[in-house]
């Protein structure tokens, strides 16, 4: 009989002499155990390295960078909290990087203004913190007072060297997608255009197929041009408010796309359309085309006076001015290595001077012409755009190139991250010159640090971004766009750091051709 004890199933009463066994396999199970903890601690101990600086080393660096550009005592960095991070590696260099995102508050210690053209300003700021302009909140247009907060989403590059990480230069890298195939119209329901449609995309078919891609390419451009320009025509028959901005992906054409949102009204939608910049909208303004347009103010004065880039043409009377928006700097761009630091140090060297007909041109031959050069005393010169010139540069092709650009210009910041670069500052005598010969030029300092590592500012001149309308553009249009823009600058502001510049105080500066009589009378209002 068994005892009541072992009929219950005590697991804890064992008989006399009894001893507990170890499972088969169990040695073996413990070692890989162990063998597991032990992978993890190393992946953790990689994992830490791989890290790289803690919060305070990155709040440190971060007030650091911030007392270097502006006067210590205007800001300090209130708190700071590490979001994330990922490594890359650049080319050429074998070092493992490591990009760090932060969130942070940054708090003004004294008054300051960060919307000042010609000072360390947002521009300078937003570049030193690694940050977008989505990624900067706080900045009040008119000045912020003292115990002000910005809150910023910034990012901080560290190269490894050892067991240290070192702060460097981050460049995004930019990828483009793909085009998409385009697909024919069903035979059976086809329009009259839509015969032109299939053939067209037979044309694209065939040039995707036989690998042609640079032909594809200025096939795919003019088909974009020609459906914008139809959408356009379409939309100003149909009264809505229609704004010419600029080239895709520049300043024009963000602040324009933000500007259609902020001004479009159920009874009156707005619509922003693409150009090749101030040149064409100058026309199409002046032929009623669109209602409003951006246009540089020089571009402008040519196009009314019929000068310059329009000689030869009936002058463009019908365009008017709105307001002005923000400076456009031109600036002289070679690498810091270079023995360049004058106009006149380009002399015998090989230089970019823009895309033929386009503003940057002109004002490169402005600036040569007022140095007393030439082009005949370069020892090449050739005409692309800032980035295909910046890349040149960078490969050693160019000595330097001459661009005009609000700033921070995106395609010398990314040069600026990989190669130490320069500014070249233009001489008093020649910036004197250059405001004689041509009224629409302010003398302008591009501020220090507007770029990674350049660390003086920059002496030169700039045109302004003006809107234009024409001159019977009704008044009430010329009102809503006027007041909107101004009452919405800290949402412009988000999409382009250009935004922040826009004041009414400056809205008159360097007003190259006659105001519309509703911006003259909307800036003589208390």
């Amino acid at each position: 009989m068994q005892s009541p004890r072992h009929a219950t199933g005590d697991r804890h009463a064992q008989p006399s002499g009894w001893r507990r066994r170890r499972p088969s396999g169990w040695t073996a199970l413990s070692r890989t155990h162990w063998l597991i903890v032990g992978l993890i601690a190393l992946c953790l101990s990689v994992a830490g390295c791989r890290k790289g600086p803690g919060k305070d080393e990155l709040s440190q660096a971060v007030q650091q960078k911030i007392d270097e550009r502006f006067d210590v005592g205007t800001f300090d960095v209130k708190s700071l909290t590490r979001k994330g991070s990922y490594g890359y590696q650049e080319e050429g260099d074998p070092r493992d990087r490591l990009l760090v995102y932060w969130d942070a508050e940054i708090r003004f210690l004294a008054d300051h203004k960060l919307s000042d053209w010609d000072q360390p300003n947002v521009g300078s700021l937003t570049t030193l913190l690694g940050a977008t302009p989505k990624g900067v909140d706080g900045v009040v247009p008119a000045g912020n007072k003292q115990g002000d907060v910005l809150k910023v989403h910034g990012s901080s590059a560290y190269a490894r060297d050892g067991e240290r990480w070192d702060p460097v230069a981050y460049a995004p890298s930019k990828t483009k997608p793909a085009a998409s195939s385009p697909q024919g119209p069903d035979p059976e329901k086809q329009a009259p255009y839509q015969l032109e449609l299939a053939e067209l995309a037979k044309v694209g078919s065939e040039l995707r197929r036989r690998g042609e891609s640079t032909a594809l390419g200025r096939f795919e451009t003019d088909l974009n041009r020609l459906l914008n320009d139809s959408q356009r025509r379409l939309a100003q028959s149909r009264g809505a408010l229609t704004l010419a901005t600029g080239q895709l992906k520049g300043e024009y054409a963000t602040l324009g796309g933000e500007l259609e949102r902020l001004l479009s009204t159920k009874a009156r939608p707005a619509r922003a359309f693409a150009t090749s910049g101030s040149a064409e909208n100058c026309q199409l303004v002046n032929r009623g085309e669109v209602g409003f347009a951006f246009a540089q103010n020089d571009i402008a004065a040519m196009a009314h006076g019929g000068t310059e880039l329009f000689a030869g043409q009936p002058p463009l009377r019908r365009i008017r001015a709105l307001c002005t928006l923000y400076p456009e700097a031109v600036q002289i761009v070679t690498l810091a290595s270079s023995s360049i630091k004058s106009l006149a140090d380009l002399d015998g060297k090989r230089v970019d001077i823009g895309l033929a007909g386009s503003g940057a041109r002109i004002n490169a031959h402005q600036l040569i012409e007022a140095a007393e050069l030439s082009l005949a005393d370069f020892a090449s010169v050739q005409g692309k755009g800032p980035t295909d010139a910046a890349a040149d540069l960078a490969a050693g092709r160019i000595d330097g190139f001459f661009f005009t650009s609000a700033y921070p210009a995106p395609a010398v910041a990314g040069l600026a991250a990989k190669k130490p670069v320069r500014l070249v500052s233009l001489e008093p005598a020649v910036i004197e010159t250059l405001k004689k010969t041509h009224s629409f030029f302010i003398p302008i300092h591009i501020p220090a640090g507007t770029y990674p590592g350049v660390a003086a500012p920059c002496a030169t001149v700039a045109v302004t971004a003006m809107l234009i309308a024409r001159d019977d553009t009704p008044a009430d249009r010329v009102e809503h766009l006027l007041t909107t823009l101004f009452a919405e600058v800290p949402k412009l502001a988000t999409h382009t750091l250009a935004g922040y510049y826009i004041s009414p105080k400056k809205a008159l500066t360097a007003i190259s051709i006659p105001l519309h009589p509703a911006a003259e009378q909307f800036f003589k209002q208390p």
